[in-house]
């Protein structure tokens, strides 16, 4: 069976660099808007465009649940536990929102480049420097009124349990008085699981957004922080439950 998705993998992967390509040659253009406005505009020329040609290549059944959540004109960070490189642009075509990618997503061959045009912002996880920067860099997005999505577990979950989070950026909009959004996603990595070089198509996967949480409803930032993640095991826990316990 294994050989079966290898090889369609590979067609898969051959079909998604041509659909790439042509995204890289149509939308040059985004490189000139600043990266802080830039994924208002990536978001319908390529990010949605780009997410529905790969979930129609792979099969992937998406449900997105509770978009009333997710609101364009709201400076928000919206977090979300990772399982697999889809939740990427599943969470990015719903949120309307730009993203924090580690540098060697930038090296990707055609993802890398599109990764830019998105208005992704780059840092490197084991630089302290590089760290430091990018939180002065979203300090100065949250006030400019940019929103923001975030993985704070850092890396994808082999088994879809969730890991441990980098808690930073939430108790840093708890002193910007930032709105957070949380959410979960399940299913994602049953198409492609972290350490696995091949696809599994026609999976479903369920990505589902809690309430807003705002800062002035908590004491201090611990509590902010962990009400926002433990809203983040919950939701993940009910779209276990509902969707994949059958």
């Amino acid at each position: 069976m294994k050989i079966f998705y290898y090889i369609a993998t590979v067609i898969l992967t051959i079909l998604v660099s041509i659909v790439s390509v042509f995204f890289i040659i149509t939308e040059w253009w985004l490189l000139f808007i600043p990266r802080y406005k830039r994924y208002k505009m990536s978001d319908p020329f390529l990010i949605i465009p780009w997410t529905i040609v790969l979930n129609t290549l792979t099969g992937l059944r998406v449900k997105v649940l509770n978009k009333q959540y997710v609101d364009k004109k709201r400076t928000t960070l919206y977090i979300c536990n990772h399982q697999s490189w889809i939740d990427i642009p599943t969470l990015l075509s719903s949120t309307h929102a730009s993203a924090l990618s580690k540098k060697e997503v930038k090296y990707i061959p055609f993802i890398g480049i599109l990764t830019i045009y998105g208005g992704a912002f780059f840092f490197d996880r084991d630089e302290k420097k590089s760290r430091l920067g990018i939180i002065k860099e979203v300090i100065d997005m949250l006030k400019k009124g940019y929103s923001l999505c975030v993985f704070p577990e850092g890396t994808r979950s082999f088994d879809g349990n969730l890991l441990e989070p980098n808690i930073t950026l939430i108790k840093l909009c708890y002193k910007l008085n930032v709105c957070v959004v949380p959410a979960a996603i399940e299913g994602s990595r049953n198409a492609l699981q972290k350490g696995n070089y091949y696809m599994k198509f026609f999976q479903k996967v369920v990505l589902k957004y809690a309430e807003p949480l705002y800062p002035k409803d908590f004491k201090n930032d611990e509590e902010f922080a962990k009400a926002c993640w433990g809203k983040v095991t919950e939701t993940h826990t009910e779209i276990k439950t509902t969707y994949f316990n059958k």
